[in-house]
């Protein structure tokens, strides 16, 4: 079967990257999730420049108000990322995101659950982030 190989390269890689989620998460145990006020400039700079890298837009372009594709994503990217890990508001997520309104944020998680569900690339982008911010957060 030819389609056999490849299904079982991604299960292994699904494994891996729930693995790895699942030890970030381990780490955090007992620790709530970051408030506004204690997450840094630096962590969200470097939320945003991961999700640059991976969906190959500028960090500028992400923060601008282009309705670029990939920039699209990667804003739906990060507000779910930071509402998996954070206690960041929507407002905030918003400001933090180019002064977007907190219903634009509503919008982007709505977008970034359906596309979860549907795209298996978007999935490992965002479980990709989801790890590096949580990463972030416990160091």
């Amino acid at each position: 079967m030819p389609g056999a190989t490849n299904a079982i390269v991604f299960d292994a890689d699904i494994e891996a990257r729930l693995s790895r989620l699942e030890k970030a998460m381990a780490r955090l145990l007992g620790t709530p999730l970051a408030p506004v006020e204690s997450l840094p400039p630096g962590v969200w700079r470097g939320l945003v420049a991961d999700a640059s890298n991976l969906f190959g837009v500028s960090a500028a372009e992400i923060m601008a108000d282009g309705r670029r594709f990939a920039a699209l994503r990667a804003r739906y990217a990060i507000s779910w990322v930071s509402q998996e890990a954070t206690k960041l508001s929507l407002t905030e997520v918003g400001r933090r995101l180019g002064e977007r309104d907190h219903t634009t944020i509503i919008h982007a998680l709505e977008r970034a659950k359906e596309l979860r569900g549907t795209d298996a690339n978007f999935r490992r982008a965002t479980d990709e982030l989801l790890e590096g911010l949580l990463e972030r957060l416990s160091s």
